[in-house]
Protein backbone atom coordinates (compact mmCIF):
# COMPACT_ATOMS: atom_id res chain seq x y z
CA UNK A 1 0.00 0.00 0.00
CA UNK A 2 1.13 3.57 -0.48
CA UNK A 3 1.02 6.86 1.24
CA UNK A 4 -1.12 8.47 -0.26
CA UNK A 5 -3.32 11.40 1.30
CA UNK A 6 -6.40 9.33 0.00
CA UNK A 7 -4.99 6.58 1.68
CA UNK A 8 -4.87 8.22 4.75
CA UNK A 9 -7.92 9.56 5.15
CA UNK A 10 -9.76 6.06 4.79
CA UNK A 11 -7.11 5.02 7.69
CA UNK A 12 -8.21 7.97 10.20
CA UNK A 13 -11.49 7.15 9.04
CA UNK A 14 -11.47 4.01 10.68
CA UNK A 15 -10.36 5.78 13.68
CA UNK A 16 -13.44 8.51 14.54
CA UNK A 17 -13.62 9.47 18.03
CA UNK A 18 -10.05 8.81 18.99
CA UNK A 19 -6.86 11.43 19.53
CA UNK A 20 -5.64 13.02 16.76
CA UNK A 21 -2.23 15.42 17.23
CA UNK A 22 -1.08 18.05 14.39
CA UNK A 23 1.13 20.81 14.49
CA UNK A 24 -0.92 24.03 14.53
CA UNK A 25 -0.13 27.93 12.98
CA UNK A 26 2.84 28.37 15.57
CA UNK A 27 4.14 24.85 15.52
CA UNK A 28 2.63 23.91 18.75
CA UNK A 29 1.35 20.12 18.45
CA UNK A 30 -2.82 20.11 19.23
CA UNK A 31 -4.13 17.15 20.44
CA UNK A 32 -8.32 16.80 20.15
CA UNK A 33 -11.04 14.41 19.02
CA UNK A 34 -10.57 13.55 15.56
CA UNK A 35 -14.22 13.99 14.34
CA UNK A 36 -14.96 13.46 10.61
CA UNK A 37 -12.90 12.69 7.70
CA UNK A 38 -13.15 13.13 3.71
CA UNK A 39 -10.61 12.82 0.94
CA UNK A 40 -10.03 16.30 1.45
CA UNK A 41 -9.81 17.27 5.05
CA UNK A 42 -10.19 16.28 8.30
CA UNK A 43 -12.62 17.93 11.22
CA UNK A 44 -11.29 17.87 14.42
CA UNK A 45 -13.38 18.89 17.59
CA UNK A 46 -11.99 20.06 21.44
CA UNK A 47 -13.23 22.12 24.41
CA UNK A 48 -12.34 25.23 25.56
CA UNK A 49 -12.06 26.77 28.20
CA UNK A 50 -15.51 29.59 28.48
CA UNK A 51 -15.48 29.30 25.00
CA UNK A 52 -17.54 25.58 24.22
CA UNK A 53 -16.65 23.34 21.81
CA UNK A 54 -15.09 24.75 18.85
CA UNK A 55 -12.61 22.80 16.29
CA UNK A 56 -10.52 23.10 13.13
CA UNK A 57 -10.58 21.80 9.08
CA UNK A 58 -7.42 20.07 8.36
CA UNK A 59 -6.46 20.31 5.08
CA UNK A 60 -4.98 17.63 2.82
CA UNK A 61 -3.82 19.84 0.39
CA UNK A 62 -0.40 21.59 1.03
CA UNK A 63 -0.78 24.66 3.05
CA UNK A 64 1.94 27.34 2.77
CA UNK A 65 0.34 29.59 5.08
CA UNK A 66 0.33 27.21 8.13
CA UNK A 67 1.25 24.02 9.31
CA UNK A 68 -2.78 23.09 10.86
CA UNK A 69 -2.69 20.56 7.75
CA UNK A 70 -4.16 16.86 7.49
CA UNK A 71 -0.78 16.15 6.35
CA UNK A 72 0.94 16.02 9.42
CA UNK A 73 -1.23 14.66 11.32
CA UNK A 74 -1.00 11.90 13.40
CA UNK A 75 -3.20 9.53 15.63
CA UNK A 76 -2.58 8.65 19.00
CA UNK A 77 -3.18 4.78 19.34
CA UNK A 78 -2.49 2.34 22.06
CA UNK A 79 -0.64 -0.77 21.98
CA UNK A 80 -2.57 -4.46 21.92
CA UNK A 81 0.16 -4.83 24.52
CA UNK A 82 -1.97 -2.37 27.00
CA UNK A 83 -5.31 -3.95 26.61
CA UNK A 84 -6.68 -5.18 29.85
CA UNK A 85 -8.16 -7.93 30.87
CA UNK A 86 -11.59 -6.66 31.08
CA UNK A 87 -11.17 -5.42 27.34
CA UNK A 88 -9.97 -8.83 26.50
CA UNK A 89 -13.25 -10.23 28.41
CA UNK A 90 -15.59 -8.10 26.27
CA UNK A 91 -14.45 -9.28 23.26
CA UNK A 92 -14.84 -12.41 23.90
CA UNK A 93 -18.44 -12.50 25.94
CA UNK A 94 -19.23 -11.13 22.66
CA UNK A 95 -19.04 -14.38 20.78
CA UNK A 96 -20.02 -16.41 23.69
CA UNK A 97 -21.30 -14.93 27.16
CA UNK A 98 -19.48 -17.48 29.04
CA UNK A 99 -16.44 -16.83 28.14
CA UNK A 100 -13.48 -17.15 30.80
CA UNK A 101 -9.62 -17.73 30.87
CA UNK A 102 -9.22 -14.93 28.24
CA UNK A 103 -5.41 -14.58 26.72
CA UNK A 104 -4.06 -13.30 23.52
CA UNK A 105 -1.82 -16.45 21.65
CA UNK A 106 -0.55 -15.73 18.09
CA UNK A 107 -2.32 -12.94 16.83
CA UNK A 108 -5.74 -14.57 18.37
CA UNK A 109 -7.89 -13.97 21.20
CA UNK A 110 -8.03 -17.26 22.71
CA UNK A 111 -10.80 -18.35 25.87
CA UNK A 112 -12.75 -21.34 26.78
CA UNK A 113 -16.70 -21.23 27.04
CA UNK A 114 -19.58 -23.44 28.46
CA UNK A 115 -22.20 -25.35 26.91
CA UNK A 116 -23.80 -27.47 28.78
CA UNK A 117 -21.76 -29.17 31.27
CA UNK A 118 -18.94 -28.94 29.11
CA UNK A 119 -15.75 -26.93 28.50
CA UNK A 120 -15.02 -26.11 24.91
CA UNK A 121 -11.98 -23.83 23.78
CA UNK A 122 -11.97 -21.71 20.70
CA UNK A 123 -9.74 -18.60 18.91
CA UNK A 124 -10.65 -15.87 17.28
CA UNK A 125 -8.33 -13.36 15.00
CA UNK A 126 -7.74 -10.31 16.35
CA UNK A 127 -7.63 -8.63 12.71
CA UNK A 128 -11.05 -9.62 11.85
CA UNK A 129 -15.23 -9.46 12.96
CA UNK A 130 -15.90 -7.43 15.92
CA UNK A 131 -11.90 -7.99 17.21
CA UNK A 132 -10.80 -5.16 14.91
CA UNK A 133 -14.13 -3.27 15.60
CA UNK A 134 -13.85 -3.62 19.06
CA UNK A 135 -9.74 -2.71 19.44
CA UNK A 136 -10.36 0.27 17.10
CA UNK A 137 -13.33 1.77 18.33
CA UNK A 138 -11.55 1.87 21.70
CA UNK A 139 -8.43 3.52 20.38
CA UNK A 140 -6.03 0.79 19.59
CA UNK A 141 -3.75 0.53 16.96
CA UNK A 142 -4.55 -2.67 14.36
CA UNK A 143 -3.74 -3.84 11.32
CA UNK A 144 -5.09 -2.08 8.19
CA UNK A 145 -5.95 -3.32 4.55
CA UNK A 146 -2.49 -5.07 5.12
CA UNK A 147 -0.77 -2.54 6.21
CA UNK A 148 1.07 -3.14 9.49
CA UNK A 149 1.08 -1.07 12.83
CA UNK A 150 4.77 -0.58 12.31
CA UNK A 151 4.34 0.68 8.67
CA UNK A 152 1.44 2.85 9.91
CA UNK A 153 4.39 4.20 12.05
CA UNK A 154 6.63 4.49 9.12
CA UNK A 155 4.50 6.37 7.09
CA UNK A 156 3.72 9.12 9.99
CA UNK A 157 -0.20 7.94 11.03
CA UNK A 158 0.03 6.31 13.83
CA UNK A 159 2.04 7.06 16.78
CA UNK A 160 1.62 4.64 19.87
CA UNK A 161 0.99 5.87 23.43
CA UNK A 162 2.98 5.04 26.49
CA UNK A 163 1.27 4.63 29.91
Amino acid sequence: MENTRENKAKFFAQYLGTQITYPDTDDKLITCKLHGVTFSEVETIYKRKKKGCVGDILSFKSNGNHNSDAINAYLELKPLSLITNDELGAIARFYNRTATNVYIDNEQLTFDYYHGDETHSAAIELNSGYCLDYLRNNGFAAEWMGLTVEEQIKFGWVKLKTI
